[in-house]
């Protein structure tokens, strides 16, 4: 494995623990050599010398202590390991979600949310091995060795002319070994991406795949992408141990060359018991962390893998239009209500050559319901999103209060917006956490009062533990319609002074739509809201009507007022059904 120094410049963020992780690491190397030597020490003066056990005591209680100090070095450094491997995560991921946030919306719709989610969790946490095990024991590998030379060396010279030409073996062969791992490590988290895109796109699509009966196929499809991702993965492991079996063959005969010259000179009296018995014992420990730094090499070289993944999305350049003063000194600042005005906006995907936004002027007025109409594609996605912040015109500017929403902090002004999507998402979890989101003391009444307005309460009521009922799998079923109403429950209890939806009614009855707009209608008297609608009875509750067609706004006003001219939007009502 190439050494990555982008890699390495991670641990600036963590010296102080790294510090510490390999000084103990180091230290419980040098204490070895030194209980190596107290016990040849012993052993000399037992069976050779013939001393009495009461003699040797204070040998064998250094002997312990040396044991006890060894075995507590070592905990203290895989603490550290522990500790500043689980900072450098926690730094990678806030960084690789920053950036996303930086290359915003236009980006992440190009890239599938299974590789998006893999490279955040899995990959992110691949990287554990990588600093908790391999980069520390390189250390050792490099520093250990070279204590234990500078010992051997006034003791027995030939010994360590013996270990440091046979001491490199090691290295090398892991080298050439590297070089095939890091291919298929590589192989196998590329097949883990696949797979997890394969998956969540499958789950995506389940009903579809369910109405066209194809889901028995699906399951075939899916077998053969895990077979790959197995296949891959026992590559992996069969080089593992082919070069973990190479390493020890190695390491063995090092130090099988290293006795057999030990024991000629000693058999000749060449050499004394002590200083021999003490190059056996020290010898293995010569090649252990040369051993060691085999063996980790693949738990490395997989997060080596997982983060050329992370950094080929991280060097992903932030397009001017995405990066126009999201860095800068975001310094304005504004109260609700909020009057939301767009002047000369033009706004193109970067895939695109045609601008799909072309606003010359719009205003949503503070406390008014806004409903934007079109075909498909005709750009009403692209302008919440604009109004949301998650993306930026390449031309013109969108005002707050006065105030340049690009001067206005992201967090400020997300903190004011609730987002409703058109296919409601809920988790597996009670009723009330569902609407409430939030970790912290929850407001009864509020929660009350959003549950009415969404028109749950004889639902939650049916429930046998009412608010406190799960939801999901191995939970209370809901019908899409109660998943719809939920969402909107949620966006009453947040009760942010903007309010963007998409098609908010699209699961519910005519009854219940007509009393949700109401609903909306109560609570939006200062509160700028955007629905993005397509049934008639939203469209006519609105204040405004926004006609868009190719990114175009061709007509503005209310219903009865649109609906009397020969118009785009009457033409469209038709077009829709919805007229009648």
């Amino acid at each position: 494995m190439n050494i990555n120094f982008r890699l390495l410049k991670l641990l600036n963020t963590v010296k102080k623990e790294f510090i510490f992780t390999v000084f103990f690491n180091i230290l419980a190397g040098i204490i070895t050599i030194f209980w190596a030597r107290a016990l040849s020490s012993l052993i000399d003066r037992v069976f050779i010398k013939g001393l009495d056990v009461a003699e040797i005591i204070p040998d064998i209680q250094i002997i312990v202590l040396l044991i006890l100090f060894k075995i507590l070095s070592s905990l203290l450094s895989d603490t550290g390991a522990a500790i500043f491997s689980a900072k450098i995560r926690a730094y990678v991921r806030k960084k690789y979600i920053i950036h996303l946030e930086k290359l915003g919306s236009t980006y992440i719709n190009k890239v599938t949310s299974g590789a998006l989610i893999t490279n955040g969790v899995q990959g992110v946490e691949l990287l554990d091995n990588t600093f908790s095990q391999y980069i520390p024991q390189i250390i050792n590998a490099l520093i250990i060795p070279i204590f234990i030379l500078v010992v051997v060396f006034p003791i027995d010279w030939i010994t360590g002319i013996v270990l440091i030409l046979t001491g490199p073996l090691i290295p090398f062969f892991m080298v050439l070994i590297g070089k095939t791992s890091e291919k298929l490590t590589g192989k196998q988290f590329t097949a883990l991406k696949q797979m997890s895109v394969y998956l969540l796109d499958t789950i995506k699509g389940i009903n579809t795949l369910k109405m066209l009966n194809q889901s028995k196929k699906q399951v075939k499809n899916i077998a053969e992408v895990g077979e790959k991702y197995r296949k891959t993965t026992m590559e992996v492991l069969k080089l593992t141990f082919l070069s973990s079996l190479t390493l020890e063959w190695l390491s063995t005969l090092s130090v099988a060359i290293v006795a057999v010259e030990i024991g000629i000179r000693l058999m000749a009296s060449q050499i004394q018991f002590e200083p021999a018995f003490f190059l056996l014992i020290i010898a293995p420990e010569y090649f252990l962390p040369l051993r060691t730094l085999g063996l980790r090499f693949h738990a490395g070289a997989s997060g080596y893998s997982a983060f050329k993944s992370l950094t080929k999305i991280m060097d992903e350049p932030v397009s001017d239009r995405e990066q126009e003063k999201r860095d800068g000194e975001a310094s304005g600042s504004t109260k609700p209500p909020y009057e939301i005005e767009l002047m000369d906006i033009k706004y193109a995907y970067p895939e695109r050559e045609k601008d799909s936004l072309n606003i010359e002027y719009l205003k949503l007025e503070a406390g008014s319901v806004n409903a934007i109409i079109g075909k498909s594609g005709a750009g009403k996605s692209t302008l919440a999103s604009l109004i949301m912040g998650l993306n930026k015109p390449y031309q013109g500017m969108i005002k707050v209060n006065g105030v340049n929403l690009a001067e206005i902090p992201p967090d400020e002004w997300h903190s004011n917006i609730t987002w409703i999507p058109q296919k409601p998402f809920l988790f597996n979890r009670s009723i009330k956490e569902n609407i409430c989101l939030c970790n912290g003391k929850i407001d009864e009444n509020l929660l009350l009062r959003a549950i009415r307005l969404a028109g749950l309460e004889k639902d939650i009521q049916s429930f046998s533990k009412g608010t406190d009922t799960i939801i999901g799998e191995a939970g209370q079923r809901i019908s899409q319609g109660q998943a719809q109403r939920m969402v909107l429950a949620r966006a009453f209890y947040r009760n942010t002074p903007i309010l963007i939806m998409d098609e908010p009614t699209a699961n519910l009855d005519i009854r219940q739509e007509e009393n949700l707009l109401t609903s909306i209608e109560e609570i939006c008297k200062d509160k700028t809201v955007l629905i993005i609608a397509h049934r008639l009875v939203t469209i006519k509750k609105s204040q405004k009507i926004i006609v868009l067609d190719h990114g175009n706004i061709i007509e503005t006003g209310n219903h009865e007022t649109l609906i009397q001219k020969n118009s785009y939007y009457k033409e469209f009502l038709k077009a829709s059904k919805g007229a009648g």
